[in-house]
């Protein structure tokens, strides 16, 4: 077995450029990656919104009550509503769910409002 050393990886390089043993490949252009990247970190941001919400639903489901279909909008206040008389834990838990979702919910408004001015 050969002995990887920095030299024997430039020889090794040399040698590929030398017989042509590379296939050239396309390389976006920066304003292409700073575009994939926006749109990749928004859709991050989307899923993990709705995966929030979710779980706060079935922490909810499980003490027996149903968010139901609301707006966004309207979830954090009607989440509210459902915990304001639960057990003082729980509705620690889900107040700090909640602000992770404002926070992520801001985040992706961010996004969304830079990838509109952009398009």
């Amino acid at each position: 077995m050969r002995n990887k050393t920095d030299r024997n990886d430039a020889r090794g390089i040399a040698q590929v450029m030398r017989l042509a043993w590379y296939r050239a490949v396309h390389v976006q252009n920066i304003d292409m990656q700073k575009m994939r990247t926006l749109l990749i970190s928004r859709k991050l941001l989307r899923r993990k919104l709705i995966d929030l919400e979710n779980h706060i639903r079935g922490a909810l489901r499980a003490y027996g009550s149903l968010v139901g279909a609301v707006a966004r909008g309207a979830f954090e206040a009607r989440v509210r509503e459902l915990i304001e008389r639960s057990d003082p834990v729980f509705v620690m838990t889900i107040e700090a769910m909640l602000d992770v979702r404002r926070a992520i919910l801001e985040g992706y408004d961010r996004l969304h409002r830079a990838l509109l001015q952009v398009v």
